[in-house]
């Protein structure tokens, strides 16, 4: 049994889940952010597949949708983005929100332990994490001076 099976059918699995969210901008060019651990909002870093550290920065995010479920239509979770400070707008590199509809987002979720400089990190290892889900942008729901609302579908 693999260490995150055994995580997460713990009742008390010792650390708390961690949304990182992986934002192709353009091809080859991504934005890696994280709804925050601590009031800091200090980055945090996560091997990916080939081992490489990729800082995840803190910024405000809510999130909801996500279900998974055999029945029905696929669904259509909603992301909302907090823009405070430019953090956004500078991590897709001065691109506008409408250049981000059709851009493929990926959700990893993982337990904070499994975050480099955690208590299960060992660097000859990737990163683990539950299975990720991946989707599109596929249009703006609202956008303001504080944050912008992306409604997300599957690829």
């Amino acid at each position: 049994m693999t260490d995150i099976n055994s995580t997460v059918q713990k009742q008390d699995p010792g650390s708390e889940i961690v949304l990182l969210y992986d934002l192709e901008y353009q091809s080859g060019s991504f934005a890696r952010f994280f709804g925050g651990l601590d009031s800091d909002l200090t980055a945090v870093e996560f091997r990916d597949s080939s081992n490489t550290a990729r800082e995840y920065t803190a910024i405000p995010i809510m999130a909801e949708g996500f279900d998974i479920s055999s029945d029905g239509a696929y669904n259509r979770p909603q992301l909302s983005i907090g823009n405070i400070g430019t953090t956004l707008s500078s991590a897709i590199g001065g691109l506008g929100y409408e250049d981000l509809i059709g851009k493929r987002i990926t959700r990893i979720p993982t337990f904070r332990k499994y975050l480099v400089g955690g208590a299960s990190d060992s660097s000859s290892a990737p990163g683990v994490s539950l299975p990720k889900t991946v989707f599109i942008i596929d249009r703006i729901l609202s956008k303001n001076i504080l944050q912008v609302t992306f409604e997300l579908s599957s690829p």
